[in-house]
């Protein structure tokens, strides 16, 4: 079965949806007071500046020393800061390329802590990067002279690099080290090489349920989700597993996974996608995926003998309900839902008429647990839903090319 066979399917469904430190102290001796930097080194581009927060001590900091002042420009926000006040964002402007430390001090000249600031032509954020097979991260450049290019391009069977204005797209294709080497426009050009490290995705290695009833069929599915991807294709004919993407600003974005092999044509899938804040057990109600669900809300969907070449088959998303977890952490969600699902169109509507029932949904299966590769930016201007669809997009269009060639011979 080919990779983009079996996510025709898939995607059928959702294309469119989508340690303190305790110091110790005498009654004799009183402790130091000291200060505390969110970075104590830093790295940033000439004309360019990078902020920190210093906190501790008696405030009203000021800069005690600074071995070169031509490096860097040091400022301090709120300007009018007063001694009561024990926390000050310290930003750095780069001047000229150098090394230079600065130690900076409280008003009561008790503690001080020293930073150490390196200001370079061109610098990438991060400066190196560890992505997964098949999956895709961002480094943005800043510094030098725009625009930018590619150098010298990674070695392509281990990722690819695509470069748009300030921004890198790193994609990983198979294990490995290699390395993408940008330019600058100046003359001569600056050079910035960033190492790129591409690895396995961890991989699930206990089984996974998922059954139900539905007043328009039932389902139910148990064992290995036989890939460590959520856009991969398994191996074997059953099997559940969950994929959640952990966000700061979001908390856990979900999708847990169903699917039973059919007939070599075809198969059923059932897929939750949820918002969840935190790893606790509780209860989510259900939500229409095409509305573009809020927080601590979930939706069900799922399809039966969808075809492998196709998605002509009805395909079912719930609009009320609840998906409730009894165990929700890191390496396992087991619950059960319940609800109402309507008939949905391709284009991601609800048909009216097309109401079915959901009962007795239960489900027990391993996580694998990942930060967010979505930046803030991207999911301030798009949706998660919107992210997906676009990614499903050239699975879609491949399919459709395939319906069209066999519907003309």
């Amino acid at each position: 079965m080919p990779k983009s066979a079996f996510w025709t399917a898939a995607f059928a469904i959702i294309f469119f949806f989508l340690s303190c430190n305790e110091t110790s102290t005498t009654p004799s001796e009183p402790a130091k007071p000291v200060l505390t930097a969110s970075e104590n080194t830093l790295t940033i581009a000439r004309n360019y500046s990078k902020s920190i927060s210093v906190t501790g001590g008696k405030g009203s900091y000021r800069v005690k020393s600074i071995s070169d002042s031509t490096i860097v420009k040091v400022s301090f926000y709120p300007s009018n800061q007063t001694s009561t006040q024990f926390s000050q964002t310290v930003s750095f402007s780069g001047e000229k390329v150098g090394t230079t430390k600065i130690v900076i001090q409280d008003s009561a000249k008790t503690a001080e802590v020293e930073i150490t600031v390196t200001v370079a032509v061109m610098v990438s954020s991060p400066s190196s990067v560890t992505v997964k097979t098949q999956q895709t991260k961002y480094i943005y450049i800043s510094g030098g002279t725009y625009p930018y290019s590619i150098d010298q391009s990674p070695n392509a069977s281990v990722a690819t690099v695509f470069i748009n204005g300030s921004s890198l797209e790193v994609t990983g294709f198979s294990p490995g080290t290699t390395s993408v080497t940008i330019r600058d426009n100046a003359t001569p050009a600056n050079k910035l090489t960033i190492p790129i490290n591409v690895i396995l995705p961890p991989s699930f290695t206990t089984s996974g349920k998922i059954s139900f009833s539905s007043t328009k069929g039932n389902f139910a599915t148990e064992g290995i989700y036989a890939s460590n991807n959520a856009n991969d294709l398994p191996s074997n004919d059953a099997g559940a597993g969950g994929f959640v993407s952990k966000y700061s600003s979001i908390g856990n974005f979900g999708r847990v996974i169903g699917y039973k092999k059919k007939t070599s044509t075809t198969m059923d899938i059932v897929m939750f996608i949820f918002y969840k804040d935190a790893f606790t057990a509780g209860t989510l109600s259900l939500d229409s995926a095409a509305s573009n669900m809020p927080r601590e809300t979930g939706t069900v969907i799922f399809g039966f003998d969808l075809l492998l070449n196709g998605f002509s088959n009805p395909i079912y998303s719930s609009f009320s309900g609840n998906l409730t977890f009894s165990t929700f952490n890191e390496q396992k969600a087991e619950g059960s839902f319940s609800g109402k699902a309507g008939l949905t169109s391709q284009q991601g509507k609800l048909i009216p008429g097309g109401d079915v029932t959901i009962s007795q949904g239960l489900f027990s299966v391993p996580l694998i647990v990942e930060e967010g590769s979505f930046t803030s930016a991207a999911m301030d201007e798009r949706s998660i839903f919107d992210q997906i669809e676009r990614s499903a997009k050239p699975y879609i269009e491949k399919a459709k090319k395939r319906m069209e060639s066999a519907g003309k011979r």
